[in-house]
């Protein structure tokens, strides 16, 4: 950040100005994504015709040293592989 100060006849007025600056530092590149805290759980519906709820909760770390962005989805079939479905993707930047 830049800072410019000037005084005119007791009136102060200061103007900034910032930079976005992308380094890049010398070695390998390890672009890497864990995925921890998953966790899982089904909420059945009262009506036995009509299919339940899962819920998936996890979290995604750059363990990485490059900047990095994901897409997620996650797919959810009965114990016979009956009734697959899916979650719609998730972008994260």
């Amino acid at each position: 950040m830049a800072a410019l100060a000037q005084d005119s006849g007791g009136v102060g007025m200061e103007s900034r100005v910032g930079v976005r600056v992308h380094l890049r530092v010398a070695g390998d590149l390890v672009p890497t994504l864990a995925v921890t805290g998953l966790e899982t759980r089904y909420e059945g519906s009262w009506n036995p015709f009509t299919p339940g709820t899962l819920y998936v909760d996890y979290r995604v770390e750059n363990t990485g040293n490059v900047r990095l962005g994901s897409e997620s989805t996650a797919v959810g079939s009965h114990v016979l592989g009956i009734g697959e479905r899916s979650a719609p993707r998730h972008r994260a930047p």
